[in-house]
């Protein structure tokens, strides 16, 4: 079920709140990392659904794009790279399928500014740092 995906950066991605979606109410956060609109969600964690819980993949050409199995999750040993993302980027693992949901409350707490990192979204950072990128 994890996934590799290449990002451009690490972050930080600043949510303030002009992101609130107004048709929710809320910001959705990509987790899955296959949303081109990263780091906000755009539903491509919907191509995940039937993956196998014992198996890493990449989506090379996006979460419209055919998949690949890169090797299973205890063994995380396939290449790395090529995933979404551009061609010199980061490498993370996410294992999520659905979005972080920031709501407005939270916001509010973090003084109108919630700053997130590459880390915070995925389960593990394979390649860079977590320095702004």
């Amino acid at each position: 079920m994890p996934r590799e995906v290449e990002h451009d950066a690490t972050g930080p991605y600043v949510l303030t709140p002009e992101d609130i979606d107004p048709d929710h109410g809320d910001i959705a956060v990509c987790r899955c990392g296959l949303s081109p609109e990263f780091p906000f969600c755009d539903g491509s964690h919907r191509a995940t659904r039937d993956e196998d819980p014992d198996a890493v993949y990449r989506y090379p050409d996006g979460p419209d794009g055919e998949r690949r199995a890169v090797a299973d999750a205890e063994n995380q040993g396939g290449e790395v790279g090529g995933g979404v993302g551009c061609a010199e980027g980061v490498v993370a693992i996410h294992e999520a399928r659905g979005p972080r949901i920031v709501d407005p409350e939270e916001l509010t707490a973090a003084g109108g500014r919630l700053e997130l990192v590459l880390a915070d979204l995925a389960t593990e950072v394979l390649d860079g740092s977590e320095d702004d990128q």
